[in-house]
């Protein structure tokens, strides 16, 4: 059984036509999808036994967190290693403008004497000590005193600039912090749970499978020691007087000024290549990349298509994706309306059959999301028995959308909820539980505790099969049957 192979990545990189409002947000989740598309372009056609075997290796459905850049981050540390000895250097002895300034001081500490010294004291009689035969004696004299003044433009630049490397340097520690946390902590599983599937346990080894063996843990251990050096030394020289008498000057634009110290001066130089190479990411917004957002969005389409197939496998299926009497088949259909790779999945049993269309989204609505939500489903029209929208932002669902995300451990049962409803939907003959293939009797399974009935709202009348576990509803999911409400008027079922 070969799985589907779709046109997906064809001219991805050519795609900038959006049918939706780009941003910044729905953008860079492509970098935590890009391990999907990297192992599609590898891999165009797969059968089930190696897509099984590629989740243990190097096909990652579930990060538990944003992917991890090492790269950028091997690079930022190399160019602030590369310039720390000019940046000490400036921290020691920086470059300074003399001052000076006209001050009364007592005669003793006076250290420089001016004809204007004289004239001031010839007309203050209130910086006299005494006067004896017409001769002055002076308590108090005007003077002038010189002081280093750290407040030039370079040393503007130079504050800015280490204010930035901080804020970089512990935005990265703590990241990989809280990765090497997570990767070391187990995922919370209820084990009492009654509604588990039996296969749900391989399904959470299986993600986390490839994603240990995705995990560089020594590189990112690593990364986090380096760090915590360069933000240890930087720390040491923040009360020299350069740092600390501009600690209120008011930040600086993306652009400064190319002054002959900053081009010239044999360690300024260096303050002015790291400004130019940490970029303007701290001070200035990022720009909505359109080309990024498409290609976000192909992304996304393949991860849900991915995902969909692993939760098929972990739900009784076997390769042919075939159970009991049920047959499962998935295909891509491309929306031409709203320029989205969307989902086929029909499920058949013996001559009756239900049709689900999955709309991967991946675009940020914000609060408009219920109208655009809405606007997709009205653009595709009919033929399917439901139309299920994912995204992957919020973490609970909505009547519109479902949560469909990488780093949510748990999204694949989403889909299997979704298998589940069909399954039901179409078996007429109710004589084997969808949910672990147990005989039924009526209606109830006593393996599983599945309970299936056709029920009729006791507000509206309307006809409609509800599904529960021990009396209790399966929740969380906007679909037809696996909820506790009736679909119709939205009254909680009497079963």
């Amino acid at each position: 059984m070969h799985l589907m192979k779709s046109n997906l990545l064809k001219k991805i990189t050519d795609t900038n036509k959006l049918y939706f409002p780009a941003s910044i947000k729905a953008g860079n989740i492509f970098y935590q999808y890009k391990n999907i598309l990297d192992f599609y372009q590898k891999n165009t056609t797969l059968t089930t036994n190696k897509f099984d075997e590629a989740l243990k290796n190097n096909l990652v459905l579930c990060t538990f967190f944003e992917q991890i850049d090492t790269q950028y981050i091997e690079n930022l540390l190399k160019q602030i290693a590369a310039a720390m000895p000019h940046l000490i250097e400036v921290f020691r002895r920086p470059v300074t403008h003399l001052s000076e300034i006209e001050t009364i001081v007592p005669v003793d500490m006076a250290k420089h004497i001016t004809s204007k010294t004289v004239r001031h004291l010839m007309s203050n009689s209130q910086d006299w000590e005494c006067i004896k035969k017409s001769k002055i004696t002076p308590k108090n004299v005007l003077t002038k005193t010189y002081d280093d003044d750290y407040g030039i433009y370079e040393n503007l630049v130079f504050k800015n600039l280490i204010d930035r490397i901080l804020k970089l340097l512990k935005k990265q520690l703590h990241y990989l912090i809280v990765a090497l946390k997570i990767y070391n902590e187990s995922v919370s599983i209820d084990v009492f749970s009654r509604i588990n599937h039996e296969q749900y346990y391989k399904a959470i080894g299986n993600l986390y499978s490839g994603f240990f063996n995705n995990f560089e843990e020594i590189e990112t251990n690593a990364l986090t020691k380096k760090i915590k050096q360069q933000l240890s030394l930087l720390t040491k020289y923040l009360s020299h007087p350069v740092y600390r008498k501009n600690i209120t000057a008011k930040s600086l634009g993306s652009d400064i000024k190319q002054t002959n110290i900053l081009l010239m001066h044999k360690d300024y130089k260096y303050v002015n290549k790291l400004w130019k190479q940490l970029g303007n990411d701290d001070v200035k917004e990022e720009e909505i990349d359109e080309k990024l957002q498409a290609k976000a969005q192909k992304a996304y389409e393949k991860y849900c298509e991915y995902l969909l197939i692993f939760a098929v496998r972990n739900f009784n299926f076997n390769e042919q994706f075939k159970f009991n009497k049920w047959q499962m088949t998935i295909k891509n259909k491309k929306i031409l309306t709203v320029d989205i790779e969307a989902i086929e999945l029909t499920i058949k049993h013996k001559k009756t059959q239900t049709k689900y269309l999955i709309v991967p989204c991946s675009y940020y609505f914000k609060k408009d999301k219920t109208k655009y939500y809405q606007d997709i489903k009205n653009k595709i029209g009919t033929g399917y028995d439901n139309i299920i929208i994912t995204h992957p932002f919020d973490i609970d669902y909505t009547d519109q959308a479902l949560p469909i995300s990488i780093i949510e451990i748990n999204s694949f049962r989403y889909f299997q909820k979704l298998l589940l409803e069909g399954m039901i939907l179409t078996d007429n003959d109710k004589n084997i539980c969808a949910f672990c293939g147990a005989n039924l009797l009526e209606n109830k399974c006593k393996k599983c505790r599945l309970n299936i009935q056709n029920n009729k709202c006791s507000t509206c009348e309307h006809n409609y099969i509800s599904t529960k576990v021990d009396g209790v509803a399966i929740e969380n999911a906007p679909f037809k049957t696996i909820n506790k409400n009736c679909p119709n008027c939205k009254e909680e079922s009497n079963l």
